[in-house]
């Protein structure tokens, strides 16, 4: 068991480094490829192929939602909402993201929402895949390992696309809500609420910084 999950973990720990350190170029379509190469291929297949695991072992289980889901859902948007009006209000963080933006998104809206929605949304969805499905079904004796690997390599993820360790406060709310949201749950829900509370952050930056 041991042996197997550093295995495991050596492959996740792989990935990340293949991601980063890939010679993709400076375009953004070609970091988007070996995001969903090292994020999401690579993963699935080794799941699939090594572990002989099925999706469901990736959190693509039942999309059911109980009135309890939805409270712990909606608890998380709440709470992440929150947290962000005091990131940008205290403005953590906050300029080397606007930094690294496009003007374009900064003062278009059109731009800006296609940022949104063909940019950050499928990074959010591969981050969350990454950190919430795949580390997370490593599963140690101790569950609490692998919860502190897949918190600690989703925190690595935002940070590397946010710039700031502060700025990605907010989206890591739903971190403690994991038992709640992706255990039995679809992993779908998980990344709904970490993008939810990205755009709600992302607009507060937009509306107050431009």
């Amino acid at each position: 068991m041991l042996k197997t999950n550093i295995i495991n973990f050596s492959f996740a720990i792989i990935c990340v480094l293949l991601f980063f350190f890939f010679p993709a170029g400076e375009l953004k379509f070609e970091t988007f490829i070996t995001a969903i190469v090292f994020l999401l291929i690579l993963p699935v297949l080794y799941t699939k192929i090594i572990l002989h695991k099925t999706y469901k072992d990736l959190g693509f289980v039942s999309w059911t939602l109980t009135l309890r889901d939805g409270f712990f859902l909606v608890s998380t948007v709440v709470i992440g909402g929150l947290l962000s009006f005091l990131v940008v209000s205290f403005e953590w963080g906050v300029q080397p993201y606007i930094m690294s933006l496009s003007g374009v998104i900064l003062f278009n809206f059109s731009g800006f929402a296609i940022y949104e929605i063909f940019f950050a949304s499928v990074a959010l969805f591969l981050f969350t895949f990454f950190s919430w499905g795949f580390v997370y079904s490593i599963k140690c004796q101790n569950q609490i390992y692998t919860f502190i690997a897949a918190t600690l390599s989703f925190i690595v993820l935002l940070t590397y696309f946010y710039n700031s360790v502060w700025i990605i406060l907010p989206m890591l709310v739903p971190v403690f809500f994991v038992p709640y949201i992706r255990d039995k749950k679809n992993i779908t829900y998980m990344f709904l609420s970490v993008f939810i509370i990205a755009l709600i952050l992302d607009t507060l930056i937009v509306k107050s910084f431009t």
